[in-house]
């Protein structure tokens, strides 16, 4: 009887045990799902930067590849890339300004890319306007001043240095949600294995 007794009283210990650590993993998970959950927007947010700079520059590619089939060509239809680009350009730009808004790393670089858009539009526009006003030579020596394709040039480095930043950050940013990951299945097993525990002990008590 008092075996029985003993058994009992430790078997309540142990229930009672059993029951703190599910609730301490129940609480342990919550916490590990909401780092999860954040560790997964850091990284979309990453590839989503490293996306916009990629658009960015395509978008100033194709406005320069329209531009040079209209100077060589002088038929508006080959302008058609420069105006697509032309129209996205604000907002293309806008959105990178948002994504990059709260990084100190991205804000100076962002202002510099800014300035050289606005600088490549403006050659690009006066490239056109001499094409049509004056003919294929004077376009010629507005290109040949080479402003544009400094301006270019500048925006290529702008673009790789931020997209370095970026990368380097979502490599970092990728091994944190790796490890949320493997703490999440971790918790789970755990968990999962706790709650029969529990349930058995229950009914023994019953």
């Amino acid at each position: 009887t008092n075996m029985r007794v003993s058994l009992e009283k430790n078997l309540v210990v142990l229930f009672c045990l059993v029951l703190f650590a599910l609730g301490a993993t129940e609480w342990l998970s919550v916490r590990v799902v909401r780092e999860l959950a954040q560790s997964q927007r850091r990284v979309l947010h990453s590839q989503e930067v490293r996306e916009t700079l990629w658009q960015v520059l395509s978008m100033m590619q194709d406005a320069e590849t329209g531009q040079r089939g209209f100077l060589l060509t002088g038929q508006e239809s080959y302008l058609e890339p420069y105006r697509r680009a032309r129209t996205q350009s604000p907002g293309m730009t806008k959105q990178l300004g948002v994504l990059v808004a709260n990084d100190p790393d991205h804000q100076k670089p962002f202002i510099r890319l800014q300035q050289l858009i606005s600088q490549k539009w403006s050659v690009l526009s006066e490239a056109l306007r001499a094409r049509r006003a004056h003919g294929l030579l004077a376009a010629q020596n507005v290109v040949l001043s080479a402003r544009g394709k400094h301006t270019m040039d500048s925006i290529r480095r702008v673009v790789a240095q931020m997209q370095s930043t970026e990368g380097a950050r979502l490599e970092e940013r990728s091994r944190e949600l790796q490890a949320s990951e493997a703490q999440a299945h971790e918790t789970l097993r755990v968990k999962s294995q706790l709650a029969p525990l529990a349930f058995a002990l229950f009914c023994w008590q019953v």
